[in-house]
């Protein structure tokens, strides 16, 4: 009785582990000399967490990079799971993740760049995340979020700008991404003066928090912690968490 009781239990189990969805996850890297926090370190550390999370059989990871605009958010690595594992589930699982480890080793990201186009890199990602309906679906941005978008004229180093006029000048370029449905973290957002922003304060950073917690809300993304520190094991329960509501 009680070997057949196991037996449905480990039935039940892997019947509802089929039901789980793929699980596609975007990080957003700001390559920008302020941010000064997405480099291959960071990104490797986001990508190990993703491979040792076990994800489900078709999940996706991809790295997108922040540029001067919209066609500089480009999509500069990615990690696929296959469809299916077959037989010898185990063997065949620990090869790949074996594979994709050493990979990484391999990855380069593009130089440091005087820009920081990061509402168009969230547009961008938003849409690589729209390409396959019914996936658990996360974004990760690695910024300090000092918007410098010349084609907006926008420079945060310079002056944060109130929350209306930012969703204003978003709203006019379309680029107010579709983040409803999509679980969103965001780490790197420092408090540090910069070569760059050499008369950073405090007044600026309440603004900018202010001026990108008002477009994440109208963006749809809900419960969007502003954090320094880039710890992808808490931003993965975060955003599990989050999903759990």
């Amino acid at each position: 009785m009680r070997s057949l009781l196991l037996v449905l239990a480990a039935l039940v189990l892997s019947a509802c582990a089929d039901k789980i969805p793929p699980l596609d996850e975007v990080v957003l890297c700001d390559r920008s000399s302020s941010a000064a926090v997405c480099d291959e370190a960071v990104v490797r550390r986001a990508a190990l967490a993703f491979l040792e999370g076990s994800p489900r059989p078709a999940s996706r990871f991809q790295v997108i990079t922040v540029g001067c605009g919209i066609e500089d958010a480009a999509r500069q690595y990615e990690i696929r799971v296959p469809d299916r594992w077959g037989r010898g589930a185990v063997r065949k699982r620990r090869h790949w993740q074996e594979t994709e480890r050493q990979r990484l080793t391999s990855l380069r990201l593009p130089p440091v760049n005087r820009c920081s186009a990061i509402a168009a890199g969230i547009w961008r990602a938003s849409r690589l995340l729209a390409e396959r309906p019914g996936t658990i679906r996360r974004l990760i941005v690695i910024s300090d979020l000092r918007e410098v978008d010349r084609s907006l004229r926008m420079n945060f180093e310079r002056r944060v700008i109130t929350p209306a006029e930012f969703v204003r000048k978003l709203r006019s370029a379309f680029l107010l991404a579709d983040l409803s449905g999509i679980k969103t973290a965001v780490c790197g957002v420092h408090d540090r003066a910069t070569p760059d922003a050499p008369t950073w304060t405090a007044r600026k950073a309440e603004r900018l928090h202010l001026a990108w917690s008002e477009v994440f809300a109208l963006m749809g993304a809900t419960d969007v912690r502003l954090t320094e520190t880039c710890d992808f094991g808490s931003v993965g329960r975060l955003l599990a968490s989050a999903g759990a509501r």
